[in-house]
């Protein structure tokens, strides 16, 4: 393999059964769309690599982790990501060996963690996304998403939810 997007279309194909669905150039990147063989999966993969080949998102998006998609949306990968070092470096992960040895661990084990929402008569409030970045699990530090806006005196006075709903995201990937 000589690139991310062929790494992709054949390990998602292979190891989780997508397919390349379509590409769209934007700007100095492509997209790349992979849609689920099986008809009654709703995960979507998109794959975003900069005009110079290295990989600058990976999005797996299904409807039931709205929390789990809006935080994906505000991260990249950096040029050391997978180093082991302190240091970012500039956006984008280059096509090596380490970092595909990376990514082949993630496509064997898919994603873990989980996704809890906080639903208020209905309307899904908040979600707090865990995800397990290391094998110890007690780790783990929830990022909080809001999805609905309430004034400050109907957060504290009505803190109480109505429903709450605990989604693994080892079941959409």
């Amino acid at each position: 393999m000589k690139s991310w997007k062929e790494y992709f279309e054949r390990n998602l194909e292979e190891k989780r059964k997508f397919f390349l669905e379509r590409s769209i150039p934007e700007n100095n990147t492509e997209l790349f769309i992979f849609k689920p063989l099986e008809k009654n999966n709703q995960t979507r993969v998109k794959i975003r690599i900069l005009e110079n080949g290295d990989l600058i998102t990976l999005l797996i998006i299904n409807p039931k982790t709205p929390g789990f998609t809006k935080q994906q949306e505000q991260e990249h990968f950096y040029r050391f990501q997978y180093d082991n070092t302190n240091s970012y470096g500039n956006a984008g992960l280059e096509f090596n060996k380490r970092n595909r040895d990376h990514f082949d661990q993630f496509l064997m084990e898919g994603l873990k963690g989980k996704e809890v929402q906080y639903y208020k008569n209905g309307e899904l409030i908040k979600s707090e996304v865990f995800q397990y970045y290391a094998e110890n699990r007690d780790k783990m530090i929830p990022s909080i998403i809001t999805h609905k806006k309430r004034k400050f005196w109907n957060r504290l006075t009505k803190k109480i939810f109505d429903e709450i709903k605990t989604i693994e995201l080892e079941k959409i990937f």
